[in-house]
């Protein structure tokens, strides 16, 4: 993963320098409603916008296929326990991974469809729903998680049987 944040982080610094009319500098934005925040390598709560501070900041996005299996969800009955903390060992591998990378790329705040949006609320959902092209336009980072068919695949899966790098134990004195 260190070689997957370097060059992200190598990137967006490119972008930020050299695309100054189209990227911008990087700059705070209004956060979504409700929006995670990355307390912690494994620390994270839903965050509401206009109850918690700030209201304003950076942040990134999680684009991913829900695929057969749905992948957790805030509800009314989760919404209040989710602000305080969302368990990490229920968080399928996709969302794992996007939270440690964007945490490691020093983004404290990370938006989720499944988690940012009350699910069972119509209204919220309908209203959320128009939001997402401008909560993934003001995203300062959007990852695509499209590696996998579903929330629990990872970002970054298995390599491709051409691509494997296998690490051999040659005895003592041999060579490769």
């Amino acid at each position: 993963m260190e070689t997957t944040v370097s060059c992200i982080s190598r990137w967006l610094g490119h972008c930020y320098q050299s695309h100054n009319d189209f990227c911008g500098t990087p700059t705070v934005v209004t956060l979504p409603t409700r929006i995670l925040r990355i307390e912690g390598r494994c620390r994270v709560r839903l965050h509401i916008a206009g109850v918690d501070q700030p209201a304003m900041a950076q942040y990134a996005c999680l684009s991913h296929c829900w695929g057969g299996v749905k992948p957790i969800e805030t509800t009314r009955s989760t919404l209040s326990a989710f602000q305080w903390h969302i368990p990490w060992h229920t968080l399928p591998r996709t969302f794992q991974d996007a939270i440690g990378l964007v945490h490691r790329l020093g983004f404290e705040y990370l938006w989720i469809d499944s988690l940012c949006t009350i699910q069972d609320d119509e209204e919220d959902w309908r209203q959320e729903s128009s939001n997402m092209a401008s909560i993934y336009a003001s995203a300062s980072l959007t990852i695509a998680a499209t590696r996998s068919k579903d929330a629990h695949g990872g970002l970054f899966g298995e390599p491709p049987p051409e691509k494997k790098v296998y690490a051999y134990n040659f005895p003592k004195g041999a060579s490769a």
